[in-house]
This record gives structure tokens, sequence and C-alpha cells, in this order.
């Protein structure tokens, strides 16, 4: 199979699927933690991809993305019930379920470079034999690293937007006055017109590359400090 479909098309794919859906398990046990047992009651805590997979957000959009060779993956799962008002505190429990999500991604893109750290330190250890069949095999390591820690490091940027209903919105939302809070969170109704036209008028786009180049940039950096 041609290399560049692994690297560009296959590990895309899997690692996106795979955190996405990671992200709204972790929805679950942030209202878990904070009392709400509606996500547990409904199985959606469970590491089976078929409890949480939408086939748009999922599967259709990152396919699309990958196959169109569009330089960004987005996408989503099923929504995790969650019920705040079985929540102890309510307010509280609206920043600490929306934050858990995007801190998940941001938890595995920094897995993700240290792990691509480890495996290059093993390489440039001199007490560490590496086989020239073994090297086949560490590029294609090194490439899955690589894409866990971009693709989290989009999908965290993405909902971390104040922009009903990604999870940046329910942050924001949660130090609102209630009046306030509802109508900004009306504003869902909308929230997908709103991403399409920002990206239309590359504002969308300036935003996610923008804190990618700079994701890109430190970790370069760390690279080039460690092993320069």
């Amino acid at each position: 199979m041609d290399e560049s479909i692994i690297f560009y098309k296959i590990f895309p794919v899997v690692i996106l699927i795979g955190s996405i859906i990671l992200h709204e398990i972790s929805h679950g046990v942030a209202a878990l933690w904070c009392g709400d047992t509606t996500a547990k009651e409904a199985g959606r805590l469970s590491l089976n991809p078929i409890k949480h997979v939408d086939i748009f957000g999922s599967i259709i959009l990152p396919a699309i993305l990958v196959i169109s060779n569009a330089g960004f993956w987005i996408g989503w799962a099923k929504p995790v019930p969650v019920n705040l008002g079985k929540c102890r505190n309510p307010r509280a429990a609206m920043w600490i379920t929306a934050l858990a999500g995007p801190l998940t991604n941001i938890i595995l893109a920094i897995i993700s470079f240290a792990l691509y750290i480890l495996v290059l330190f093993l390489l440039e250890n001199e007490y560490v034999t590496v086989s020239e069949q073994a090297i086949q095999a560490i590029t294609y390591v090194l490439e899955f690293l690589q894409c866990g820690l971009l693709i989290n490091a989009g999908l965290a940027f993405f909902h971390l937007c104040p922009i009903p209903p990604l999870d940046g919105s329910k942050i924001v939302a949660s130090v609102m006055p209630v009046p306030l809070m509802m109508r900004y969170l009306a504003l869902e109704r909308f929230g997908f017109i709103i991403i399409i036209i920002l990206v239309k008028f590359d504002v969308f786009n300036w935003y996610i590359g923008g804190l990618m180049n700079g994701t890109i940039n430190i970790a370069n950096s760390v690279i080039a400090m460690l092993f320069g």
C-alpha cells in the first residue's frame, strides 16, 4: 500500500474517530463526577464506538476532509446526554463538563508528543540498536504520533470556539447572568451557519490555522532544543 495513503488518509481517519469518541466520553465522565448519572444510564460511558458514532460527524465529514486533502480535520460524535439539573452545582457543572472534552484532546496531544520525543530519544541513543527492518515500522509510529498531536490539538481549538453549541460557548455561558446566558445559548440553532460563514471569510481558518502553526512551532522548538 502507498505510504501516502496510510499517512494522510488512514491515520487521520482512525485517530480522528478515536479522539472524538474519547472527547464525548469525557463529557459524560465529568457529568458523573458532578453528580449527573444520565450518560452512565444511557450507556454512553462505554468505549464501544458504535454507541458514540454520528454517521455524518464521525464518518462522512472526516472522510470527505481527508479524501479532499482539506488540510484540516474536524468532527464530532453523538452528543453525550448531560442533565445539569441533576448536578450538585449546575453552574460549575456547565463549564466542567464542557471543558472535559477539549481538555481530553489536549491531554491526548501532549501524550502523542511525549511518545514522539521518546521514540526520537531511543533512536538517538547510542546504546539502542535499531535494525534496518525496524526503521520502517518506527517511521509509521512517528507519523502516527505526529498525526495524533496535530489532530487532537485541532479538535481542542475547534471545540473551544465560543460559538454555540461548541464547548467553548458553554464555558463562556457559565459565567454569564442567566438572562444573557439563555439568549447566548439560543444561538445554537444558527451555530453551524455561523461556522460556515466564518470559514467562508477565512476567520475560522485564521483562528485554527494560527493556533496550529503556534503548536507546530512550539513542538519544533522543543525537538530542536532536545536534539539540535
